[in-house]
C-alpha cells in the first residue's frame, strides 16, 4: 500500500472600469484584519467582503482581471485562511457589533463557495500547485500571479508575495480531514502557510464551513487515471499543474480542492485582498 494514498471513494469579458467599480466595494468593506509576516514586516490583510462580479472564471482570467486593479491581488489559500481564523476569532470574543458583522462576512465566504447541481461553483484562489508525483516533492505556490514569469510588471512588492513551499501532497479522494492528522499535517499547513497544529486548521475550517469535521473533505488529484461514475479523473502524472479552492456543496460536503485542472473547464468566484 502506498502510505501517501489516503482515503478511498470513489469566455468571459472583462471590464475597462475595474479599478473604480472594486473601490467602490472597498469603500464599503467590513476590514479582516490579520498580521502577516512577510519579508520580516508586519502588514495588515483586507479581504473585500464581496466578489466583484456575478459571473465565474477561470484561474487564468482572474490573474487577468486583478492585474488591472492597482493595489489588488487575487487572494491566495493562505489569504483566506487567515481570514478564517480572524473571523473565528471575532466570533468568539468580539462584542455584539463584532459578531454580527463577522456572521455577514462569512456568509458571503460560503455564498461564493456554494456549488449544487445545474450550476456548479466554488472560491478558487491564486495559489496553483505542481505535483510531482516520482519524487512526491510537490509544490505549492501561493500567489502564483505575482511571479515575474507570468506578469512582468517591475513590482517588487507584488513578487514579494510569492511564497513557494515543496512538500508531499498525499492522494486524497475526497477524504476526510480526520485521516489527514498525521501524513497530512504538513501538507495542510504548506496549503494554508500556516505553522498551526492540526487541530488548530480543522477547527478553523468546521468554524467556516458549518460542517463537523467528518464532512470535511480533501480532494487532490490520483497518481494514475481513473474511470469514476462521473467519468475520467485525471491523474497527476498527465495534468501536474493544477489550482486550489473551497467548495461548499450545499446540504453535503465542504471540500478543499487541490486537483481543479487548468482550462476553461473549471470556473468560481474569487476575492481581492490589499495589504498595508
Amino acid at each position: 500500500m502506498n502510505n501517501h494514498i489516503l482515503g478511498d471513494k470513489k469566455k468571459s469579458s472583462f471590464d475597462d472600469n475595474l479599478a473604480d467599480i472594486v473601490n467602490a466595494k472597498f469603500e464599503k468593506e467590513a476590514e479582516v484584519n490579520q498580521s502577516l509576516n512577510k519579508s520580516s514586516s508586519q502588514k495588515k490583510l483586507f479581504l473585500e467582503p464581496q466578489c466583484v462580479i456575478e459571473g465565474k472564471l477561470t484561474q487564468k482570467e482572474w490573474f487577468h482581471y486583478w492585474i488591472n486593479v492597482p493595489q489588488r491581488y487575487m487572494a491566495s489559500m493562505a489569504d483566506f485562511y487567515y481570514v478564517f481564523k480572524q473571523l473565528k476569532h471575532r466570533f468568539e470574543t468580539g462584542n455584539a457589533q463584532e459578531k454580527s458583522a463577522a456572521r455577514l462576512f462569512h456568509a458571503q465566504l460560503i455564498e461564493d463557495m456554494q456549488s449544487e447541481i445545474g450550476n456548479p461553483g466554488a472560491l478558487i484562489s491564486s495559489t496553483r500547485i505542481i505535483y510531482t508525483p516520482e519524487t512526491w516533492k510537490d509544490k505549492i505556490i501561493h500567489h502564483y500571479d505575482c511571479k515575474k514569469d507570468v506578469f512582468n510588471t517591475g513590482d517588487p512588492e507584488r513578487e514579494a508575495l510569492v511564497k513557494e513551499i515543496i512538500t508531499t501532497i498525499p492522494v486524497c479522494r475526497s477524504t476526510s480531514i480526520e485521516i489527514l492528522d498525521g501524513l497530512g499535517t504538513e501538507f495542510l499547513q504548506a496549503l494554508f502557510d500556516t505553522t498551526d497544529d492540526f487541530e488548530t486548521i480543522t477547527t478553523t475550517l468546521e468554524y467556516i464551513s458549518g460542517r463537523n469535521r467528518q464532512w470535511i473533505r480533501i480532494t487532490t488529484p490520483p497518481i494514475d487515471t481513473e474511470m469514476t461514475g462521473q467519468g475520467v479523473t485525471r491523474s497527476r502524472k498527465k495534468d501536474p499543474e493544477r489550482f486550489a479552492g473551497f467548495v461548499d456543496y450545499q446540504g453535503s460536503d465542504f471540500a478543499i480542492v487541490g486537483s481543479y485542472v487548468l482550462g476553461d473547464c473549471n470556473r468560481g468566484r474569487s476575492r481581492g485582498v490589499r495589504y498595508e
